[in-house]
């Protein structure tokens, strides 16, 4: 025995920490993370204010110059509530004042301004639609789902300036040959504070009334970009909480015994998780976005490259994964014993908990009782003798070791000492257990028990296997979730008919399903601005504007691939037009938190993916 161990009373052991984390931890948690939120609230509002005032501003100076634009109009003798420019307004004077010196132009004056005035409105009520688009993602006041707004108030004030101009030079306003007018096309560059001049012709053909042209103007793609600012810090100490508990039960297990081998899981496990083509979260999404960016500075390699390259791709994914496992020290923080602690509970004890609980005993006599089985499993390795049990018990004695290193070495361990540290085991499992209470005491409300009864009507309706051809389904969307297939998908399928909740599913399918339908549209200028000859003329297709699917799947489908991977199949939305969707729950957890969280509010908490999997395996092996 060893002579000098401290009383067991006064040392700071591994139970001592897990019982003072256990009762200070979420008070800890709940501290800062109200502190925190509050910061970020405060920091989000006086933003926000900042840019709405902003707005206003900007608001009430385009009211200021519409008005003023209006009443100049009124004064030319136009009418209607569109935006004339300075331009179209000289039209109608020069109009004017041609009638007065020719009348016989009447009838062509009619018919020419007919047509350009149409085409005038047209071309502003488009470009202020596209301009107040542009303002709200420029001012903040919205956002695009999973990119970032390059765009500033020093852009969006240059594409006004120009816009401002109009679509010709009013000084030049004449009449050809034919009597028709005619001016100076403006085209899309400034030069010397005024827009380049890029041919003459009659003013309702000028480059500017071209809706290609227009929709150039204010282009949404051109200062969009990936979000690509979560640096290996950032996401180490925000998305990989997960991961970190993995690592923390397998070192209480006894899996891990160094700091490289700990890197080593991390690195591999974030690998995994960035490198499914689809289907990632907007966190992940953006940390693969940062990963590409950050290995084409290191590699003065074009970003473009990178992307088009599946083997750059994963390269860059693994100096991204290796730098952020790096910052991995190790060790054995009071939160990560705390987490080490939960996972073996939920492993070896949590359902003893619920076998007691519903006992017909008191809650005294429930606590004693849970005592003594976790006593004797911590205890006697005959009964507690899993690979967790036996991981944790070495565990608890090199933590022993460490916090008595001036009394106590491998080489005097005697029984009391493993009594101590098998007690600072017990204590520490007992400690995370909740208090056992009366059930009965608790009475369901009507909610709760129409979501139970719901929730388990959706459990029940998978009761066996069912075959689904592989025809039926898109194989773009099914193999960039990294599903391997080479036959029917054998699936459970759960039927939701009553779930409402909308899942956002925009980011498991392809363009052919997440954007409107493109536009084939006539090119007419170059890329300097100049008329293209009709002869030379050539049909673009540009694609259209992206759009958001947002749909409540009624059923569910669980399976495992060709790979043992767990996929799940959303399907049978309202709108047939959406195609099944498929998510790798293998590769992809954050999605999975996602889908428990969309499905614990309608169904109780008592549908989850877990559940679903649970299932599907018993129905494998009937």
């Amino acid at each position: 025995m060893s002579e000098s161990v401290t009383p067991y009373v006064q040392r700071t052991t591994f139970a001592d920490a897990i019982r003072s984390v256990v009762p200070l931890m979420a008070q800890q948690q709940a501290q800062a993370q109200r502190q925190e939120q509050f910061e970020q609230s405060l920091a989000l509002r006086l933003a926000q204010e900042q840019r709405l005032r902003a707005k206003d501003l900007y608001d009430a100076q385009q009211d200021q110059l519409k008005a003023s634009r209006k009443a100049q109009a009124e004064l030319a003798g136009l009418s209607g509530d569109f935006n004339y420019d300075d331009a179209e307004v000289a039209v109608k004077a020069f109009a004017q004042q041609q009638f007065e010196e020719n009348p016989e132009l009447l009838t062509s004056f009619k018919d020419q301004l007919g047509t350009f005035y149409s085409r005038a409105q047209a071309t502003h009520d488009f470009l202020d639609e596209k301009q107040g688009e542009f303002a709200d993602y420029t001012y903040g006041t919205k956002s695009i789902d999973g990119q970032q707004w390059t765009g500033k108030e020093e852009d969006l004030n240059a594409i006004v300036n120009r816009l401002n101009f109009g679509a010709f030079d009013p000084a030049s306003l004449a009449l050809d040959e034919n009597n028709r007018i005619i001016a100076s096309y403006y085209g899309p560059k400034m030069v010397n504070g005024k827009p380049e001049i890029v041919g003459t012709g009659p003013i309702e053909d000028a480059p500017f009334y071209d809706r290609e042209i227009q929709m150039g103007q204010f282009s949404l793609s051109a200062y969009t970009a990936p979000l690509a600012s979560r640096d290996p810090l950032t996401f180490y100490e925000n998305n990989i909480d997960s991961i970190l508990e993995n690592v923390a039960s397998q070192r209480i297990e006894g899996r891990f015994t160094d700091v490289e081998a700990e890197r080593e899981y991390i690195q591999t496990s974030l690998i995994s998780a960035l490198s499914p083509q689809t289907g990632l979260s907007p966190e992940l999404q953006e940390a693969k976005n940062t990963a590409i960016e950050m290995y084409a500075q290191d590699t003065a390699t074009e970003v473009s490259v990178i992307r088009g390259s599946k083997d750059e791709t994963n390269k860059a994914i693994a100096a991204y994964a290796g730098k952020v496992s790096e910052l991995h020290v190790g060790g054995s923080s009071d939160a990560q014993r705390y987490a080490g602690i939960s996972n073996l509970y939920n492993k070896d004890f949590s359902t003893i908990y619920r076998q007691i609980e519903k006992l017909p005993i008191s809650d005294l006599e429930k606590d004693s009782e849970f005592r003594k089985r976790v006593h004797n499993m911590v205890f006697d390795e005959a009964i507690g003798n899993s690979n967790a049990m036996r991981g944790a018990r070495n565990f608890a004695k090199n933590d022993y070791l460490t916090e008595n290193s001036g009394n106590v070495s491998a080489d005097t361990l005697d029984d009391d000492d493993r009594n101590n540290y098998l007690q600072d085991l017990e204590d520490a499992l007992i400690g995370i257990a909740p208090p056992f209470t009366d059930s009965a005491k608790s009475k369901a409300t009507s909610t709760e028990v129409r979501k139970g009864q719901e929730a388990n009507a959706v459990l029940e309706s998978a009761s066996q296997i069912s075959s689904l051809p592989l025809s039926d389904f898109d194989a773009e969307i099914y193999e960039a979730a990294g599903v391997e297939a080479g036959e029917d998908f054998d699936v459970s399928t759960f039927e939701m008919p009553t779930l409402n909740v909308g899942f956002e599913l925009t980011q498991y399918l392809t363009d052919q399903y997440t954007r409107e339908p493109g536009k084939r549209i006539k090119r007419t200028i170059d890329e300097d601005g100049k008329p293209i000859p009709k002869s030379q003329q050539v049909y673009e297709e540009l694609p259209g504007d992206p759009k958001e699917i947002v749909e409540a799947p009624k059923k569910i489908s669980a399976f495992i691939d060709e790979q043992g991977q767990k996929i799940i199949m959303l399907h049978g939305f309202a709108d047939p037009s959406i195609p099944a969707v498929f998510i790798n729950i293998t590769q992809d957890q954050q999605s999975k938190n996602r889908i428990d969280q969309l499905l614990s509010n309608p169904f109780g908490g008592n549908v989850t993916i877990d559940e679903l999997f649970s299932i599907h395996r018993k129905n494998v092996l009937k």
